[in-house]
């Protein structure tokens, strides 16, 4: 899987790559909002089953956003799987080229 940077992808990187393109369905706008509460409590009243949530793993507010969401979701019944995965499970067969959001 290949999750392109800023989700950019144009015909040359497309020819360029081998693999599917991993998206997502919930952008947190962690990097903008850089307060965990106000993150957990968007991806808690977002984030629906097969969704699939934009996080970057370098700041540390997202780090204390996932101290909340993580369990509460488990809680919810959620089961937190990669997206690889989450397609599987889904039913969806990958191909090469193509982009994919969410399993919905």
């Amino acid at each position: 899987l290949v999750r392109p940077p800023y989700g950019a992808v144009n015909e040359t990187v497309r020819a360029s790559l081998a693999h599917p393109f991993a998206f997502w369905s919930v952008d947190t706008l962690d990097w903008q909002l850089k307060d965990p509460t106000a993150i957990a409590n968007y991806i808690l009243g977002t984030a629906k089953d097969g969704d699939v949530v934009l996080l970057h793993d370098i700041y540390g507010f997202t780090l204390e956003a996932m101290r909340i969401v993580v369990p509460e979701l488990k809680a919810r019944g959620y089961q937190l799987v990669t997206f690889s995965e989450m397609m599987a499970v889904h039913g969806v067969t990958m191909e090469n080229g193509q982009k994919y959001f969410e399993c919905k």
